[in-house]
């Protein structure tokens, strides 16, 4: 009877010395089955899964794997996106671990970070939103980015861009980014939030443009020593807080303040942006060079009207206008503007 008894109280008391690594048993299986995972099979399965979604749309890496993250990381590398009327985008490696929250919510959210697209970085986190709709409409969606993007080659996007038929030209330079953004994923309203672009060494080759009654005429090539861009979407605007394009030393330079209305919508699994209600303070700044040019030339035949008084050996011939057109094809209206505090 006593041995009995001896047993009965060991099985008791086994699982509260220990229950604490009975507890973790569940955790250690779940990682271990993340650890021997085939994650090579999931290749194809993205690919076609992506293909499905979104016709048209191909995705490809060469490998995944895990990696830390919070508490995890899907890590891809070699990575091409590709989708018609977009850029095509490549990466070296992208690692996205998605919150804990987001997994129990149903809704997408974490964060993601991308080494070499278009040769630099981006980090970004990623969580939505949702808000009750009015009078019995179904709730709105919104997601909300933020993060940076760093050490972008200019001519590795515009390739990108020129190839997708978004441009016509291949630029050079480097930009870095902040953004802070509440997007609708569908675009049945607009963006909101922050955007500051900084550039260094911008260069756009010379390009050669037709002109109804004159043929082709030649630009010249224009570098850009530096970029300074801080704006806001609200409302449908852009807001323009601050734009400085080159220093004293360009053929061209300029400052820029003002709004545009600035409305993306989707249609067609593409968004479309119309420009309207432009109203921009503009000082620019022509080198002697460039005004001899069919550009500098075309400028002051625009503009002559609000050049501003400079030393007599200047070489250098600096305007100050106000710009306001209410359509994109529509006459600008050019009227004065006060100087930039």
């Amino acid at each position: 009877m006593d041995s009995l008894l001896t047993v009965l109280k060991a099985l008791v008391q086994f699982p509260l010395r220990h229950k604490w690594k009975i507890l973790a048993l569940p955790f250690i299986a779940l990682v271990w089955a993340l650890v021997i995972f085939p994650y090579g099979d999931l290749r194809g399965l993205a690919s076609s899964q992506v293909s499905k979604l979104m016709p048209g749309t191909s995705l490809d890496f060469q490998n995944v794997s895990l990696g830390f993250g919070a508490p995890v990381a899907i890590v891809l590398e070699e990575v091409e996106f590709e989708r018609p009327g977009t850029p095509a985008l490549k990466a070296d490696r992208v690692s996205a671990s998605p919150a804990i929250g987001a997994l129990l919510g149903g809704s997408p959210g974490g964060s993601v970070s991308a080494s070499g697209l278009f040769e630099g970085s981006l980090e970004a986190a990623l969580k939505t939103s949702s808000k009750e709709g009015k009078d019995g409409a179904p709730p709105s969606i919104r997601h909300d980015i933020k993060g940076s993007l760093s050490d972008v080659q200019v001519g590795a996007l515009t390739s990108s861009l020129k190839r997708a038929g978004l441009l016509g030209l291949t630029a050079k330079g480097q930009l870095s980014s902040d953004f802070d953004l509440s997007i609708d994923p569908s675009f049945q309203s607009n963006p909101a939030g922050a955007v500051s672009l900084s550039g260094s060494a911008i260069e756009i080759p010379a390009i050669s443009i037709p002109l109804p009654g004159m043929g082709p005429v030649q630009l010249p090539s224009l570098q850009f020593g530096k970029l300074d861009f801080k704006g806001r979407l609200q409302e449908g605007n852009l807001n323009i807080e601050d734009l400085v394009l080159g220093q004293s030393t360009d053929a061209l330079s300029g400052r820029m303040r003002g709004k545009l209305g600035l409305a993306l919508r989707g249609a067609g699994g593409r968004v479309n942006a119309n420009v309207s209600d432009v109203d921009l303070n503009i000082e620019l700044s022509v080198s002697d060079k460039l005004m001899g040019s069919f550009l500098g030339q075309a400028i002051d035949l625009m503009i002559s009207k609000y050049k501003q008084k400079a030393a007599a050996t200047a070489s250098i011939t600096k305007y100050r206008f106000r710009l306001r057109l209410p359509q994109i094809g529509m006459n600008p209206n050019f009227s004065e503007a006060s100087a930039f505090d």
